[in-house]
Order: structure tokens, then sequence, then C-alpha cells
């Protein structure tokens, strides 16, 4: 089965889910009448939280649901089920009355540094719908890592989103924008219900339970996986068994491997590098604070920010580069070898570097 969900389309998902919306006026009424450093300790720790959890599901979902015998259509239901219902729940709403019962909410104990656990990073910022979701889009996109990569840079883009916000969630609330985000999370609680039917209908499709005309896009990816399939059972009927080891094929393969070691070296060293520079940008963060000046140099909290993009990129990068050579080991040793291109992952990392060195910019002019 095919995810036939966009890049645009998970990040959606993933902001309605886990992103900012829902997680502001609980921080704001957890947080009330405490210090701003209280504040941005208790935001750091709670997405540091939230990051943590969600990279597990991330990482851990596509194999807990294969060990338990769970089919991509059944969880994709599943997931368009539940992201269904927390949107109508949200539909069936109004903005005023979502404004006017988040006011009228009591205010909570005195706050100690646990809330940042809960309730704010659980459930403000992880929710049930997007553990739901997020364990869907890892699961259809298990076996492209670059599709990999890219969702979890996406899911790491709206940690930040949180990130941000949460830190300045007193400007955004003096501001009058606390009226606007229920308003927001209503019309794109429509797109979301929207999404969650188009999963489930897809999930329909490929169980052959429902004949629905699929999209123009849908149609040319399913040609073309049937193509593929074609090809390759083509091969599998005409070729002959495989000649003997010779010593010129063992070789060839030897140097094979030994130019795929050579690349992992390559993307080790470059990791390495990503890594020790995000680390040192993290120390020149901590010289800043412990002289008292971040709040007034650096007052968005860029440079750590942009310290810890550089890590997280190095260690996504390393372990795209490991998986990339443990399939190319693999399909050498293949006794009916055929050649099929891969992903690259400078791509990715490219266009991850271009991300990270616009935030830079734009944390520098500010």
């Amino acid at each position: 089965m095919r995810f036939e969900l966009s890049y645009a389309d998970v990040f959606i998902l993933f902001f309605l889910t886990l992103g900012p919306l829902k997680a502001i006026l609980p921080f704001a009424r957890a947080t009330h009448g405490t210090e701003p450093a209280f504040q941005r300790t208790v935001a750091w720790r709670a997405t540091v939280i939230a990051t943590a959890i969600v990279l597990v599901v991330a990482l851990l979902a596509p194999l807990v649901l294969t060990n338990w015998h769970v089919s991509p259509p059944a969880l994709a239901i599943t997931c368009g089920i539940i992201l269904f219902s927390q949107a109508l729940s949200i539909i069936m709403q109004t903005p005023g009355a979502m404004a006017g019962a988040a006011a009228q909410q009591p205010s909570p104990p005195p706050a100690s540094p646990r809330i940042a656990v809960f309730p704010v990073a659980i459930p403000a910022i992880v929710t049930a719908p997007g553990i739901a979701a997020l364990a869907a889009v890892t699961v259809f996109y298990r076996h492209d890592f670059a599709d990999v990569i890219v969702v979890i840079v996406i899911l790491l883009a709206v940690m930040v989103l949180n990130l941000l916000t949460l830190w300045n969630n007193e400007a955004i609330l003096r501001h009058g924008l606390a009226g606007v985000l229920p308003v927001v999370g209503w019309v794109l609680a429509v797109l979301q219900a929207s999404l969650a039917v188009q999963i489930v209908i897809a999930s329909l499709r490929a169980l052959e339970i429902l004949n629905w005309p699929a999209s123009q896009a849908g149609r040319r990816q399913e040609t073309m996986s049937r193509n593929r399939r074609l090809a390759r059972a083509a091969v599998s009927a005409t070729s002959v068994a495989p000649a003997g080891r010779t010593t010129a094929t063992e070789l060839i393969k030897e140097r094979n491997r030994l130019a795929a070691d050579r690349t992992l070296m390559a993307w080790i060293r470059i990791a390495l590098s990503l890594i020790g520079f995000g680390f040192g940008i993290g120390k020149v963060y901590e010289y800043l604070k412990s002289v008292g000046i971040h709040n007034t140099v650096d007052p968005i909290h860029s440079t750590l920010i942009f310290g810890a993009s550089f890590i997280g990129l190095g260690m996504l990068a390393l372990v795209a580069a490991v998986i990339q050579h443990t399939r190319i080991l693999q399909r050498l040793e293949a006794p009916d070898y055929a050649y099929n291109a891969m992903r690259p992952i400078t791509v990715t990392v490219a266009i991850m570097l271009l991300i990270i060195g616009a935030f830079g910019l734009v944390g520098i002019l500010l």
C-alpha cells in the first residue's frame, strides 16, 4: 500500500496533532504568575521530553507493529478514525466557545518543574492523535530512507515551533493572539478531517473493498509500482541459475564492498564534523548564559537551536548512512542482483542545511 500523503500533508498533520495550537493555552495556565526564567526552563524541558517521546515512537513503531502483525491498511484505518474523531470534536465547537471554555478552566496549583512532564509535554504537546499519525506515517514511509529522514525533519521542525511558541507565550497572549489560535485550529481541523477520510479511502482501496477512483498522482504511483513488479517478474523468469563463483566475480564484489565502506567512512567524518560544530555552538550559548547576556544578545535562543540542529542533522545523516550501507551489502549478497537507484542522502542533507542556514540568517538579522 502506498501512503498517498505529500510532505505538506504530513506537516499539517503533525502541526495539528503535535503542534503549538493546543499547547500554548495549557502552558500559559500551568505557568501563570511564574518568572520568565522558570517559564523558559519548563518550555525547554517539556519540548525535549516531547521530542524524545515522538522520536522513540517514530523509530520503534514500524518494528513493534510488524511484530504484532498489524498490517499497514489496518493501521491507516485506525489512524484515520482517531484523527477524524479529534477533528470532529473541534469542528462541532464554535471558536468563541473554545476560547471561552479555555479561559473558564480553574487555575492550576502552584507550579513546579514537574509540570514539564505533565501537563505540558503530555498531553499538551504529545497527544494521542499525534502518536497515531506519527506511527502511521513512519510505518508507510519505512521503505524509503530519504522519506524517513524528511519525515523526521518535519517532526523536529514542529517541535522547534513548539519551543519558540512556548518561549514567547506571554508576547503572544499579550497581543491578543490567544483568541486567534482556536480559530486557526478550527479551520485546519476541517482539513484534518478530510485527510483522515482520504487515509481511510486509500486503505479500503488497498484492501480492494472500495473501488474508488484514485487521483492522477495515485494512478501514476500505482502504474509505476505495477511496472516495477512486472519487470522484476520478467527478470526472474528469464534469469538462469547463477554460475559457480569465480575469482573475478568475487573480486568485483570485494571492490564494491570496499567502496561501500569508504562511502560509510566519509559519512562518519561528515557526521562527526556536524556534531562537533553543533557542540561548539552550544558551548558558545553556555558562555553567553554564564555571563548573563544571552537574553540581550540572543533573545530567541537562536544559538542554542542552531547548535542543536547541527547535532541532530549529524545524527540523522549517520543513521541514514548506516542503513544505506547495510542495504548495499545485502544487495551485493543477493544471487539475483539488480540495480535499484536509491535516493541520495546528500540531497536530503543539503536541503536540511539550507533550512538551518536560513534559520541562522534570520537569527542574525533579528
